[in-house]
């Protein structure tokens, strides 16, 4: 059995896909399993994964029509053979050290959860800042009340080492549709029934932001995807506790969480948009959510409609 499983999901990854890759082969701890998913791809990627398993035996390629990043992800989970799992993205990067500081960290205790609190977002012009993953210095959480930042502060899945057994034993899985909120679905399950998770400010997990991913993409009024991922997470959340009033703790966190994320989709909308999509979550989770509408929405709608307007006679180009 490896130490450490690492799953790669792989869409159309040629631009990064090497530096990735790379960074993996670099790693100190020798005994790993890499799985490498490819969903797909019409790019050169399956090139280069077939290229870096043939010169390193501890990579494995599989291939797969495509079915979206967490259908890949959970097509690696079944596949993993490691005491624990990593989830690292096809365009991101870590430290020579990285699993080694995990996994090292995971003595004595074995927790359920591991999770650096060490993560950059990695700028196409090489900047590099710190990111707030809810990690503010090495501890032993067990309590909602500890784990809670590691929801509400972000929704990251790669910045983490899960124990495979734990995984399994709960019947986790990611989330298949396709959403700016997918990742929260898997994070929010898996910390809220870790009996431990272990946080530490070990390894680097560079985090690349690209304009053009899912994430960055212009914003749609009406995506109601981000309602579902809650839906479904607060299902499995009660559900697999079994406790009514564990289950009112992690609800509270949870809409914490949900409510972060749908104010600052809120925010990306173009101006005249936002009133609808704050009438629809309200209809959408029940009234449990309430985006708060700003003071200076009139002013914001007046800009936009007037940007619009240079732009339709070239006078205007914006800037995304």
């Amino acid at each position: 059995m490896a130490k450490v499983s690492v799953v790669v999901p792989v869409f159309n990854a040629e631009e990064f896909l090497d530096e990735t890759l790379t960074s993996l082969c670099r790693q100190t701890l020798d005994d790993i399993d890499i799985i490498c998913v490819d969903d797909g791809s019409t790019d050169r990627s399956r090139d280069i994964l077939r290229t870096t398993a043939d010169r390193d035996p501890r990579f494995r390629v599989i291939e797969k029509a495509n079915g979206g990043v967490g259908s890949a992800r959970n097509l690696g989970i079944e596949s993993a053979t490691g005491e624990y799992l990593s989830f690292i993205d096809s365009d991101d990067v870590v430290s020579d050290d990285y699993l080694e500081e995990l996994y090292s960290s995971t003595l004595p205790e074995k927790p359920d959860i591991v999770v650096t609190g060490n993560v950059l977002e990695y700028w196409p012009d090489g900047r590099k800042n710190s990111r707030n993953v809810g990690v503010t210095g090495d501890a032993l959480l067990t309590s909602p009340s500890e784990k809670a930042p590691l929801i509400t502060s972000t929704g990251l899945t790669q910045n983490k080492l899960y124990r495979t057994a734990f995984i399994h034993g709960i019947g986790l899985r990611h989330y298949t549709g396709k959403s700016v909120s997918e990742d929260n679905y898997f994070t929010i399950c898996a910390v809220a029934l870790a009996e431990s998770i272990k946080t530490v400010r070990k390894g680097t997990y560079l985090y690349r932001q690209r304009p053009q991913s899912i994430t960055k993409a212009r914003k749609r009024p009406d995506d109601v995807s981000m309602y579902d991922v809650y839906k479904q997470a607060r299902a499995f959340v009660s559900t697999a506790t079994g406790s009514e009033k564990l289950a009112s703790e992690w609800e509270s966190i949870i809409s914490t969480r949900q409510q972060t994320d749908l104010t600052n989709y809120h925010f990306e909308l173009a101006p005249p948009d936002r009133a609808g999509f704050r009438e629809q979550t309200v209809r959408l989770t029940g009234g449990r959510i309430r985006i708060p509408r700003p003071d200076n929405e009139r002013r914001a709608i007046i800009k936009f409609h007037i940007k619009s307007a240079l732009a339709s006679i070239g006078l205007y180009h914006p800037s995304r």
